[in-house]
């Protein structure tokens, strides 16, 4: 996983992050540096108020945590890989 910064999360919300974007959002399985492995997805809405996810499996919605106010949204699915 690309554990984000503050400086990162700000660049990317701002219009200038400098690099691939796409490797910080979608979905990505974390395992650098932690025992665990895990799932997570982060998306950038900066319209969005809420965004939720739709489990395709089971059609559960969930909805994402938002992380930075410009509107940049992570969920993370710890049980699954």
């Amino acid at each position: 996983m690309n554990f984000m910064t503050s400086d990162e999360m700000n660049a990317l919300c701002s219009g200038h992050f400098q690099g691939d974007p796409f490797s910080i959002l979608g979905m990505h399985l974390c395992s650098k540096n932690i025992l665990t492995p895990f799932l997570y997805v982060r998306t950038f809405q900066p319209q969005a108020k809420k965004v939720e996810l739709v489990r395709v499996e089971t059609k559960e919605v969930v909805e994402m945590k938002k992380i930075h106010q410009n509107g940049l949204f992570e969920m993370a699915f710890p049980d699954e890989t």
